[in-house]
């Protein structure tokens, strides 16, 4: 009886059971690795094929669906009918006061628009931004036409005086060229805002004489922009502690580039080289993927190197150039000051913001070295390795450029298109914030 006793042991207690079956899983319920495993598995493309229309109708039911709903009109109430009106006669009224304001004003005035000197309290971007506020609540609105003239007469008016200010560069605050630059582009603006309107329209001889000042304007401002480029390399040669690293930038730089340009090369021989022996555990093939693998970390640090050169040839340029000029600007005796009619410290601000204006010209040279290597380098690898998958890479390479530099385009154009139409408030409704404004 002892040893049948102490052979036999207790059972398991009843809540132990019941928890132990509980912890066992369900017959029928999957866990959570089998659905991870599931979701983890590769589909066959033929039932990716089969399912492709449900797919897509799956997809596109939604979008359609909401496209829907926010395509239909909201029913407006009386009260919101009643202040889109008051609204409606509010920016009419306003941009009827600005025009009466212009029609007195010098601009009014025969020949006023030929007055380059006296400068308008009331801006190009003033009168364009009333009109289109008018024009998105009503197009039809008949201040409109004269809010159109008068865009057209106070951008002539202005890109004349930029114009001549900018070419006597007597002016500090005309001397950069920058003012010009915002404005000579501006007919675009104005063009996008007739086709807002479509009822109305700015009168021939105005469109032509805003495109003969805008084209001067044009040509100007690339004169200057060589200009300041022929002052920005005197400046760097006034740094010549930084010219050894300049040098190696470029050098770098090119390099760089050539290395780059070479990774297409290959990129084609890995995949002609697959493609011809079908194995990834060919010798061939490992040549291949090691070779492009010490390309492409050659060439990350080769970027690396550039990089780390480039900030510091501009430190050492900016730091000497700065330097230079802060001693001249305040060797100036109080005769020289006495003759400034400009803001002094506005010499002050334009070297203080100088490293940023050499940073932007010491990329110009250096994009020009990368683009002539990069096309002597894949114009020698099309004359020398006649491959198909060679080709088929630098004419993809080639068309996302181009591809890019359209998709650009069409997103602003679309862009421009799309939210021409949207109300915004006025903005007399924002005074606090544009309190400095004229208006």
């Amino acid at each position: 009886m002892p040893l049948a006793s102490a052979s036999v042991r207790p059972a398991p207690s009843d809540h132990r059971r019941r928890a132990s079956h509980s912890q066992s899983p369900r017959a029928g319920v999957p866990t959570v690795g089998a659905l991870i495993s599931s979701l983890a598995m590769s589909v066959p493309a033929a039932a990716v094929l089969a399912r492709a229309p449900r797919l897509f109708a799956a997809a596109a039911v939604p979008i359609v669906a909401l496209w829907g709903l926010s395509a239909i009109p909201r029913k407006k109430t009386a009260e919101e009918k009643r202040e889109e009106e008051q609204e409606k006669k509010r920016r009419a009224r306003l941009l009827k006061e600005m025009c009466e304001s212009l029609e007195k004003s010098f601009l009014g005035k025969e020949g006023g628009l030929e007055n380059i000197e006296k400068e308008s309290q009331i801006e190009w971007e003033d009168i364009l931004r009333r009109c289109m506020e008018v024009a998105v609540t009503n197009d039809e609105a008949p201040e409109l036409q004269d809010g159109l003239i008068w865009c057209a007469k106070v951008l002539i008016q202005q890109l004349r005086r930029t114009y001549e200010k900018t070419k006597e560069q007597q002016d500090v605050r005309y001397a950069d060229c920058k003012k010009l630059d915002n404005l000579w582009y501006c007919e675009e603006e104005l063009s996008e805002l007739t086709r807002l309107v479509k009822k109305y329209s700015v009168p021939a001889d105005l469109r032509k004489e805003l495109r003969a000042i805008a084209k001067k304007s044009y040509w100007l401002s690339r004169m200057n922009a060589f200009k300041n480029m022929r002052k920005a390399a005197n400046m760097i040669v006034l740094a010549k502690s930084a010219m050894p690293w300049l040098i190696a930038d470029m050098a770098v730089s090119g390099y760089m580039t050539y290395w780059a340009s070479q990774q297409i090369h290959f990129r084609a021989q890995l995949l002609s080289t697959l493609v011809e022996t079908r194995s990834v555990q060919s010798v061939q093939f490992l040549m291949a993927v090691k070779a492009h693998a010490v390309v492409e970390i050659f060439t990350a640090v080769l970027r690396t190197l550039n990089l780390q050169l480039s900030v510091r040839s501009q430190d050492l340029v900016a730091r000497d150039v700065q330097g230079q000029l802060y001693a001249a600007i305040f060797a100036k005796d109080e005769n020289w000051w006495s003759h400034q009619t400009d803001d002094p410290w506005e010499f002050i601000r334009l070297v203080f913001f100088l490293p940023e204006e050499l940073k932007r010209f010491m990329k110009i040279p250096r994009n020009v070295i990368n683009a002539v290597v990069q096309i002597i380098t894949q114009s020698r690898l099309v004359r020398e390795k006649s491959s198909s998958m060679l080709y088929v890479l630098l004419a993809l390479h080639w068309a996302n450029f181009f591809g890019q530099s359209f998709l650009f385009w069409l997103k602003r154009r679309a862009g421009r298109r799309l939210t021409a139409k949207l109300v915004e408030p006025s903005q007399d409704k924002f005074t606090w914030i544009r309190f400095y404004s004229t208006e």
